[in-house]
């Protein structure tokens, strides 16, 4: 009988503070204050980097090597039309490659969030 009254009791505590209007006011004061904090945060260009996901930071790698490629075959082939080709080529390559490693790193790193 005893357990039995200290369930009721227990139930009734959780009903009671569930219907706290105060709880409610105090969940937005509190996302209100998460918010102001991130706001206040000052943001630096290496924060801002590592916030873009690593997919579109792989293709901006990829288009930065795929000109260097451009500029190292305009040194070596004499006809700029074939060396702007192959530059445009390699790009690509690096392109895909660096869509399918950056899309897998990204999902490497939501399944590590999630398995928190």
């Amino acid at each position: 009988m005893s357990d039995e009254q200290e369930r009721l009791k227990r139930l009734r505590e959780r009903q009671l503070t569930a219907r706290d209007p105060l709880v409610k006011v105090r969940k937005e004061q509190q996302h209100t204050a998460e918010r102001e904090r991130k706001r206040d945060r000052s943001v630096s260009l290496i924060q801002a980097w590592r916030d873009i996901p690593r997919i579109w930071r792989s293709v901006v790698w990829a288009m930065l090597l795929g000109g260097v490629a451009i500029g190292v075959l305009s040194s070596f082939l004499e006809n700029a039309l074939w060396s702007i080709l192959g530059g445009i080529g390699i790009a690509v390559i690096f392109l895909l490659f660096a869509v399918i490693i950056g899309n897998a790193l990204n999902v490497r790193d939501e399944i590590k969030r999630h398995a928190k």
